[in-house]
């Protein structure tokens, strides 16, 4: 979308009777984060105003005519209110504050989708999807051989569990498209077409996802962003049919946080990821962002870092350094933009003042423009492509699910530090991709053989996940590195940061095979690290690493 962010202030606000006033794009809407959990049974609708049951709240509710309630997560603590008045927001924010009720209130700002769609070369399915196969017959964007994240070597090692569950949370997505028939997360605690919440998550009947734009349990796509990034992601593959996705056999929540225009609320995006995670998903893909800072966001995504979630996000397409929410968050893996011949997107195929974002907090790039997917509207529409870091993010995706497939005990950090250190470095624009990480490429190009090879041991770690310790942990800053040698060795050690930037090597030099420890001497201020070994060939998962 090349529409402007733009923000709204607005309280939030969750009773399973909200109206359809949660719609209105527009509306004065505020996050209010409780310091303790309230008793939501207590909510009703009295002559045209939502009430909390707590009086001084209610009062206020009633003056500035609070129109709905809506609870963002399962702790009953933090909520959305959003109200019919004419007063100013900060007005409205200081008035509830003098309540003493609140750990916070913020605005719920407005962010959007990072795609947009454009018109089909005519070429044949196969070749479209450059992104996975780059043979170099792609018809527009100066193609160049194996330009592509390498799915093919990627697929004869893993294909995809239907034990990995990845939320989707965009504008929805097309349900009834035959080539993604056996995909979708059912909620096996849910009794369809009961009337009532069977599983107790806040939400009445929902399936295979919600749709919290419209508070209902039908996330069905309104717009088609939602319907290409699902195709990217999980797609059923080797079928004969269409188009093949990165991932051909996890499930996928639905969740719709965008409306027609791909405009959504924070608050919708802080509530799925809530649900998401409730719901055992292992992978979130947020192809959306926007400008405006939120701690109810950080929050959650805090939150999902303690629950082993991957987080993988787009960083938008104004061709800026700007920080974009959520790609900025340090354990967000933050995606970015690339052609057919590797080059950053700069512009994109709907040209315009475009290209991919870039800066301080980019993690990988991945390809993005014209990227194929299946129509929202007809399931017969083979000739949709869409363009954007929005189509970047999802190959990050699916490569992050294949990998949980292939080891599920693997951490979300320890994902997104082998999604980075195993990518192509070097493919693109020799003034932009430098060696090492850089603001426009990050790590590099993403190269799913090569991250699934060492997940399998093709490329076989040095030490495996179980074998490397830290003591003591947490550290003063000094610290023994105890593992088990397999192989000769040049050994660097690599202290990194949550965004996985590198911020110390200690070389090690050649090993002999056995039992090896390592006294580690750093100067580094108190924080969470990760600790890696390595050399010209090996990596060893990350290990977490606390000073204090």
């Amino acid at each position: 979308m090349k529409k402007k962010l733009v923000s709204v202030l607005f309280l939030l606000f969750a009773v399973s009777f909200a109206t359809n006033a949660g719609t209105n794009i527009n509306a004065i809407r505020l996050i209010l984060c409780f310091k303790k959990p309230i008793n939501t049974s207590q909510f009703s609708m009295e002559s045209g105003y939502q009430t909390f049951g707590i009086k001084e709240l209610d009062k206020l509710n009633k003056q500035f005519q609070c129109n709905l309630i809506k609870p963002l997560n399962r702790n009953k603590n933090l909520f959305v209110l959003q109200f019919d008045t004419k007063e100013k927001v900060k007005d409205i924010i200081e008035q509830y504050n003098l309540l003493g009720l609140f750990k916070y209130i913020e605005s719920d700002h407005i962010g959007k989708a990072f795609g947009a769609q454009s018109i089909s070369p005519n070429d044949s399915l196969f070749s479209r999807q450059w992104g996975l196969y780059n043979d170099g017959s792609f018809l527009v964007g100066n193609p160049k051989i194996g330009a592509d994240i390498h799915m093919e070597d990627a697929w004869q090692i893993q294909q995809g569990s239907n034990k990995v569950i990845v939320a989707i949370c965009d504008g929805g997505s097309t349900l009834t498209q035959p080539d993604f028939n056996g995909r979708w997360w059912i909620n096996s605690g849910e009794i369809p077409g009961n009337g009532k919440d069977d599983d107790g998550d806040g939400y009445i009947d929902n399936l295979n996802g919600w749709d919290f734009v419209n508070n209902d349990n039908d996330p069905s796509d309104d717009n088609g962003h939602g319907t290409n990034v699902t195709t990217i992601i999980a797609a059923n593959g080797n079928n004969n049919i269409g188009y093949a996705g990165v991932d051909w056999n996890c499930k996928i929540i639905a969740n719709k946080v965008l409306d027609q225009n791909g405009l959504g609320y924070y608050s919708n995006w802080i509530a799925a990821i809530y649900y998401s995670i409730y719901h055992d998903a292992r992978v979130i893909n947020m192809s959306f962002g926007g400008i405006d800072t939120s701690q109810a966001l950080k929050e959650a995504i805090m939150y999902a870092d303690t629950e082993n979630v991957v987080m993988v996000a787009s960083m938008g397409n104004d061709d800026t350094d700007q920080l974009v929410y959520p790609a900025a968050y340090l354990t967000v893996i933050a995606v970015g933009a690339t052609n057919p011949d590797d080059t950053r997107c700069n512009p994109f195929s709907w040209g315009g003042k475009s290209g991919s974002n870039y800066g301080a907090y980019i993690s990988v790039v991945a390809p993005g423009n014209y990227i194929y997917g299946y129509s929202y509207l007809s399931n017969k529409d083979y000739d949709i492509f869409w363009s954007g870091t929005s189509q970047a993010a999802p190959f990050v995706s699916g490569l992050a699910s294949l990998l949980i497939a292939e080891h599920p005990t693997y951490t979300a950090a320890a994902i997104k530090s082998l999604i980075q250190s195993t990518a192509d470095d070097q493919v693109g624009n020799p003034l932009e991709d430098t060696k090492g990480w850089d603001p426009y490429y990050g790590y590099g190009r993403i190269n799913a053989a090569r991250a699934l090879g060492r997940a399998a041991g093709v490329e076989d770690p040095i030490p495996s996940i179980n074998n490397i310790k830290l003591w003591p942990n947490p550290s003063s800053g000094i610290f023994e590195l105890d593992f088990v040698l397999q192989y000769y060795q040049n050994l660097i050690v690599e202290i990194s940061d949550l965004q996985g930037r590198i911020l110390e090597t200690k070389n090690l030099g050649k090993q002999i095979p056995g039992q090896y420890h390592e006294f580690i001497s750093t100067n580094l201020p108190q924080g969470i690290y990760f600790v890696t070994l390595k050399d010209s060939k090996y990596i060893s998962i990350p290990k977490k690493l606390v000073i204090q």
